[in-house]
């Protein structure tokens, strides 16, 4: 049931300050290029939120960086071959470019990372006050680029203030918080209805723990005695007691998923007795936190859409899987995914995707004035946090280098 086993826990961005250590093929690409397409629309051009002009700002150009149409048609280059289950070509290791070349074809030589460029770009691993340090704790939050710390000075300095006032400096905040949106949406793999995908909105808040909770009290008036929650055992408690909590809210039964007697996260006979057509809610993870391994995610969906309730939900927690490997939402077709950019380099906040269908179902728990048309804000208590916004935007910037 898993694909692509893993002997480590995640938190191998440590690697690229070890060029000795030794490397594992992965995929990462993905999550660095289609960030430019927030950035330029078809004419290479930004575009800004409905209603809010660019501002043209010329120290916002200079921290999130700017794009081309020459970039825009890279992108929709690497996005072709994404779509193919293809490597764009320098963007992994040699032996997943060999992979994708063929089996015959030469393994390609690696090139020396830049050590020491890379670390001059991190302060905690180039400022005197940490020297000697080596943090080895990504798996709990990975270190910021200075260009992150900076683009959160800057905004608090210079467009700290009210949303949706209608002056410039409004106006640039109004673009910053739209732009952080965009890219997260575009880095969880978010189609729109318009281009044939499922839809949907990313939700930001302070981590995905706090989305989790926030997103089960929205079913409290959805579930009763009668329905099923399945609740994998092997997965993080943010997406486990969320789930438990509401059974004993509802009455819902709450059923286990054990991971598997192979020493896996879960075993797919088992989930395929357990779940049954009363069951409303499934919460997984995508990659164990406690084992490292990769659930296989198309396969569960799949099962779920055929044994399940019609409107079930799958819950997934994907904040161990998101450093590691393209997300793809709505091409596994789940109806929520949670995952946290503070793990790849952006500042304190965790995302949490819902798919347009998914967001029918429930009604964000702001404030009753707010009209619950108005996603993500309407699951955003008392709005997200606009200077890590700002952050958001700049850990783009350094992705897409």
């Amino acid at each position: 049931m898993f694909c692509e086993p893993r002997s480590n826990v995640p938190g191998q961005r440590w690697r690229q300050h070890f060029p000795g250590a030794p490397r594992v093929a992965h995929r990462r690409k993905r999550a660095f290029d289609p960030v430019d397409r927030i950035f330029t629309s078809p004419t290479g051009a930004m575009s800004p939120p409905p209603g809010v002009h660019p501002g043209g700002h010329p120290a916002s150009d200079a921290m999130y960086g700017t794009t081309t149409a020459a970039d825009a048609t890279m992108n929709e280059r690497y996005f072709s071959l994404y779509a193919k289950g293809k490597t764009p070509p320098g963007s992994s290791t040699p032996a997943a470019e060999a992979r994708d070349a063929g089996d015959d074809a030469p393994q390609r030589k690696w090139n020396h990372l830049p050590v020491d460029s890379i670390r001059a770009e991190f302060p905690a691993l180039t400022d005197a006050n940490h020297d000697g340090w080596a943090f080895m704790e990504n798996a709990g939050g990975s270190q910021v680029p200075r260009r992150v710390a900076d683009a959160m000075h800057h905004y608090m300095c210079n467009n700290y203030v009210q949303l949706g006032a209608g002056y410039p400096h409004s106006d640039r905040a109004d673009a910053t918080v739209h732009r952080a949106h965009q890219l997260v949406k575009t880095f969880a793999g978010v189609r729109p209805c318009s281009a044939g995908g499922a839809g949907g909105e990313v939700i930001l808040g302070s981590s995905s723990t706090q989305l989790l909770a926030t997103l089960a009290s929205c079913f409290d008036v959805l579930h009763s005695v009668g329905d099923e929650i399945v609740v994998q055992r092997a997965g993080h408690e943010a997406n486990i007691g969320p789930w438990v909590n509401l059974s004993r809210r509802s009455g819902a039964k709450l059923s286990w998923w054990y991971p598997g007697s192979n020493g896996g996260a879960g075993d797919v006979a088992e989930l395929e007795r357990i779940v049954t057509k009363d069951t409303k809610i499934v919460a997984l993870c995508h990659v164990s936190n406690l084992l490292g391994e990769i659930i296989d995610l198309p396969r569960i969906v799949e099962l779920v859409r055929t044994r399940a309730a019609r409107d079930c939900q799958i819950i997934v927690d994907g904040v161990a899987f998101a450093p590691h490997r393209p997300i793809e939402v709505d091409e596994w077709g789940v109806d929520w995914y949670a995952f946290s950019p503070y793990k790849v380099y952006g500042p304190h906040v965790g995302a949490l995707f819902g798919s347009a269908k998914a967001l029918e179902l429930v009604t964000g728990p702001n404030h009753y004035f707010i009209d619950p048309k108005q996603v993500p804000y309407k699951f955003e208590l008392g709005g997200c946090s606009h200077e890590a916004c700002a952050g958001l935007v700049a850990m783009g910037g350094y992705l897409r280098r």
